[in-house]
């Protein structure tokens, strides 16, 4: 599962409006609407903010993995790169995963 459909997932669970999940991280509700829908993704202070209210977040990491595959497709088909290397792109995110 993506960040967004977890965050998703656990407010409804909990019966938290997208509204007052805002309003207890203070931050608009269009956020966690971005959030949600994968638009944009919460940083890392602001997830450790929502896993207070929430509970615990953890991504599948072959999810991420396929995000960012997408992300690179998308992005070769609006620029017509062709050299990005997806597999380097894999190998980084794992890299930038242990660190943190």
């Amino acid at each position: 599962m993506y960040i967004g459909d977890i965050i998703r997932e656990k407010r409804e669970r909990l019966g938290i409006s997208r509204n007052k999940l805002a309003m207890m991280l203070g931050v608009n509700p269009m956020t966690i609407y971005a959030w949600e829908k994968g638009i944009r993704t919460p940083k890392a202070p602001t997830i450790k903010a929502i896993e207070t209210i929430l509970g615990k977040i953890e991504e599948e990491p072959a999810e991420k993995e396929r995000m960012i595959l997408e992300k690179l497709r998308k992005l070769r088909e609006r620029t017509n790169l062709i050299d990005i290397d997806s597999s380097e792109v894999i190998r980084e995110v794992r890299r930038e995963r242990l660190k943190g």
